[in-house]
């Protein structure tokens, strides 16, 4: 898995140091849906068929991952924040976040290359946050940054079925 795009970021643009150009981003929240397939739409359902994991970011852009790379992803999270400071984290998630929403702005011309990775990494960081740290025992749910806040996601849970088996779906 890859670092995102590097850049100095603050909470309401960003400054590009080799362009000076001012990013002021039209999303501010960027939500990461682990859906029950009972939810999937027929692309999410094609690739779980594939044997992916989709994700849906912001209800309109769908991404997907393996139950292998869900766990690396939870794991590397969980090592990196170990007695990190808390600022190193926000500039980790704020970069996240602005790789996510300068992809999604640019529409069908984006490079949406390492978008997926990008998704992957920040739900890992809001399953970790939450104390989620095991893929096999995930439940389905989302996941809300705000770049107001990215200290605090916000995660809600699909109330009727919480664990989440990547060989079978219940």
């Amino acid at each position: 898995m890859k670092e995102p795009r590097n850049s100095s970021l603050n909470l309401h643009g960003t400054r590009d140091a080799e362009q000076g150009i001012v990013f002021k981003p039209r999303i501010s929240t960027i939500s990461v849906q682990f859906s029950h397939p009972a939810d999937d739409s027929p692309l999410a359902a094609d690739l779980r068929m594939e044997g992916l994991v989709p994700l849906l970011i912001n209800d309109s852009h769908v991404a997907a991952t393996t139950a292998d790379n869900m766990q690396e992803a939870l794991d590397a999270v969980s090592e990196r924040i170990t007695g990190e400071p808390l600022e190193t984290t926000r500039r980790f998630r704020l970069r996240l976040m602005r790789a996510m929403v300068e992809t999604m702005e640019a529409g069908a011309t984006a490079d949406f290359t390492s978008f997926s990775d990008d998704a992957l990494l920040l739900l890992a960081e809001g399953l970790v946050h939450h104390g989620y740290r095991d893929a096999d025992a995930l439940p389905f749910c989302a996941v809300r940054f705000m770049m107001a806040n990215v200290d605090a996601p916000e995660m809600a849970h699909r109330p009727d079925r919480l664990k989440r088996r990547f060989a079978s779906a219940p």
